[in-house]
């Protein structure tokens, strides 16, 4: 067994990584993960929703039936990220595959999207500088985008546990409410406590409780994601 199976034995990375549970995990992938292939297929190469729908189809194919993940470093990574090269490496394959690309009346094999001329990547590229049309670039903007998704996710499921971590009773529905104005709507506690008719005190000590468990939620999220520690703090650098 790797290293990184023997450090996070059950989590969804180590699971996509076996081949026999791979198929399990399918379903928690695509919800993770859809919104984010398909934005990055719509915003950075400009597809219309059926090709992006399409795309999206062929990034989950190439996990499970052509078993990608296979030749990842099983020792150290992160998921995002491997997901990231394939939306990538897919991308090329659809416009030279699906959308046939003519360059000088003939099918042109595409490998970098900077051996194509700037004109013909304007027209899939959500990039308007010529100068920045480099793979760094298109890496980066992939990135970023896939990000802005995945941390959306994050949050969502992070609140979901909260507020089933909370409880249906008044007292606790309240400290949720408190503490969502304050994290998301970057409210001040005596502001709420006031709006509220909540003792100061009682506003600001939920709110620190609650931040503590919802970033507890939002770290065992993220963890079911990478290799090892080092990638855990490493994602959560850039994710919060």
């Amino acid at each position: 067994m790797s290293k990184a199976m023997d450090g996070f034995p059950t989590t969804h990375w180590s699971l996509i990584l076996d081949k026999d549970k791979r198929k399990e995990c399918l379903k928690e992938l695509a919800e993770n993960y859809d919104a984010a292939i398909f934005n990055i297929a719509k915003n950075i190469f400009r597809l219309k929703d059926e090709d992006a729908r399409e795309l999206t189809q062929q990034v989950f194919e190439s996990i499970i039936v052509d078993n990608v993940l296979d030749k990842v470093n099983r020792e150290r990574g992160k998921l995002r990220c491997y997901l990231i090269s394939i939306i990538r490496n897919k991308a090329f394959h659809f416009f030279y595959e699906g959308k046939q690309i003519k360059i000088k009346k003939e099918t042109k094999k595409i490998k970098k999207f900077s051996e194509l001329s700037d004109q013909i990547r304007n027209n899939f590229l959500d990039i308007e500088d010529p100068s920045a049309l480099q793979e760094e670039e298109l890496q980066s903007r992939m990135q970023a985008a896939f990000n802005q998704e995945w941390v959306l996710v994050i949050r969502e499921k992070s609140l979901n546990q909260l507020e089933q971590y909370c409880g249906s009773k008044d007292k606790a529905k309240k400290a949720l409410e408190c503490f969502k104005q304050n994290f998301f709507q970057n409210r001040k506690p005596a502001e709420i406590a006031r709006d509220l008719g909540c003792d100061p005190r009682w506003v600001s000590d939920k709110i620190y409780r609650l931040k503590i468990k919802y970033a507890e939620f939002f770290e065992h999220i993220v963890r079911e994601t990478v290799a090892d520690e080092d990638s855990l703090k490493e994602e959560l650098r850039e994710l919060r």
